[in-house]
C-alpha cells in the first residue's frame, strides 16, 4: 500500500509540475506600455490594441499606463520602469529605445483667416496666433519654425486654449492664424479650416513650413510630410495640390533587452 501512494503522490507531483511548467511556459507573457495624454489619439490606439491581443489569443498582454504625454512616457521608459511606450520623436528617444512601429505622422501647418494678410511665416509678426494648450511638444517645434524664420515668439500674441476654445475663437474671428500639429485627416484642422469665416468671399489660407527639408537637417528628429490634395473636403477640393511641409513622427518604442521574439 505504501508503495502505490508513493507511486500515487509522485504522479501528483509530476503533474502538479508539468501544470506550472506549462503555465509559465504558455502564458501570454504581460508587458507594461506608457502613453498619453488621456483622450488622445495614441491611447484609443493602443486601447484597441490591447483589446486585439486579447481577443485573438496572442502570446502578449499589454499593460496601460496613462501618463500626461510624450515626454513623460519618455521619462518612465528611461527609469526602466516600463517595456513599451509611445513617444514623439522631437520631445525624447531614450538610447535604449528599439522603434517596433511608425504609427503616424503629424502635419505641422498654420491655418490663416483670409485678410489677414498672412503669406509666409515672417508675416505672423503682430498677428494672434491661437494653439492648443497645454501642448508642451507643439510650443517647442513652433518655437523651432520661428526661430527658422527669424522671428521671435515675444512678436506673435499666442492665444492658448482648448479646442473648443481655439474653434470658438476662429468662428468669432478674433483669430488671425491657427498653429496645428495633427494628422492631416484629423478632424481638428479640418475643422479648423472649414470654420474659418469668409471674407470677401474669400477662405481660409493654408500656411505650410515650406523649408521643411532644411529643418529636418538641422533637427533629425523632425520630418517631413505631404497635407495631400482634398484633405479638408470641400469642391473644389482644398488644398488643390499636394502641399509638403514639416513633421513630427509617433512611435511604439520597445526597451531593447526584450527579446527579438517578443
Amino acid at each position: 500500500m505504501r508503495g502505490r501512494l508513493k507511486i500515487v503522490a509522485s504522479g501528483l507531483i509530476a503533474v502538479t509540475l508539468a501544470v506550472f511548467f506549462a503555465y509559465f511556459v504558455f502564458s501570454p507573457k504581460k508587458l507594461t506600455i506608457a502613453v498619453g495624454p488621456i483622450g488622445g489619439s495614441d491611447i484609443r490606439v493602443m486601447v484597441a490594441f490591447l483589446q486585439a491581443l486579447q481577443r485573438e489569443g496572442a502570446p502578449i498582454r499589454l499593460k496601460l499606463l496613462a501618463t500626461d504625454g510624450p515626454a513623460a512616457s519618455a521619462e518612465m521608459f528611461a527609469r526602466g520602469k516600463i517595456d513599451l511606450a509611445v513617444l514623439r520623436t522631437d520631445v525624447a528617444m531614450p538610447d535604449q529605445a528599439a522603434t517596433v512601429a511608425l504609427l503616424r505622422r503629424d502635419a505641422v501647418y498654420f491655418i490663416t483667416r483670409p485678410g489677414s494678410g498672412i503669406e509666409k511665416i515672417s508675416d505672423l509678426r503682430a498677428k494672434v496666433v491661437g494653439a492648443i494648450a497645454p501642448r508642451p511638444a507643439n510650443d517647442q517645434v513652433l518655437d523651432r519654425i520661428l526661430t527658422h524664420y527669424g522671428v521671435k515668439a515675444s512678436e506673435l500674441d499666442i492665444m492658448r486654449g482648448t479646442v473648443g476654445e481655439i474653434t470658438q475663437a476662429v468662428h468669432e474671428g478674433r483669430i488671425d492664424a491657427v498653429f496645428v500639429v495633427a494628422p492631416a485627416s484629423d478632424r481638428f484642422g479640418r475643422n479648423v479650416f472649414q470654420g474659418v469665416p469668409r471674407v470677401d468671399g474669400k477662405e481660409a489660407g493654408l500656411l505650410p513650413v515650406l523649408e521643411a527639408e532644411a529643418m529636418v537637417e538641422q533637427y533629425p528628429q523632425l520630418d517631413t510630410m505631404d497635407i495631400v490634395r482634398g484633405a479638408f473636403g470641400g469642391d473644389p477640393p482644398r488644398p488643390d495640390e499636394d502641399v509638403g511641409t514639416l513633421a513630427v513622427t509617433h512611435r511604439l518604442v520597445a526597451r531593447r533587452t526584450l527579446g527579438e521574439d517578443i
